[in-house]
């Protein structure tokens, strides 16, 4: 297994980890207050790039790759900054998923970036 494999893995265990600790923490502590709109629509398009990803839907259609790939990407990763942002101080359960997802979904971004221009 290579490196880009390993750290697919881990990211992979990282982001679950996150996703339980947060489930855990909503089922002991409470919901708390409803998320703001923004955010639902950052995790959810965050969460189909992760989807589209995993399906290698990118490396199927290899035309889009060089045109949206990375375009969706970063919006959406800068999305998911600014909603993680704003719900610090709203739903604190909700930030971490969106805080991990994101940091996940940059990373792949960078990654995918790195190993495309060598």
């Amino acid at each position: 297994m290579g490196f880009t494999g390993l750290l697919f893995l881990f990211m992979s265990m990282l982001m679950v980890a996150v996703l339980l600790l947060a489930v855990h923490l909503h089922k002991n502590h409470g919901a708390g207050p409803r998320p703001y709109i923004f955010s639902v629509l950052s995790l959810s398009l965050l969460l189909l790039n992760v989807l589209l990803f995993i399906i290698m839907l990118f490396t199927v259609v290899p035309d889009i790759v060089d045109r949206l790939f990375f375009l969706y990407g970063s919006i959406v990763c800068g999305m998911g900054i600014i909603a993680t942002f704003f719900e610090v101080r709203n739903n604190k359960i909700f930030a971490l998923a969106t805080a991990t997802v994101t940091l996940n979904s940059l990373l792949v971004l960078l990654l995918v970036l790195a190993i495309s221009g060598m």
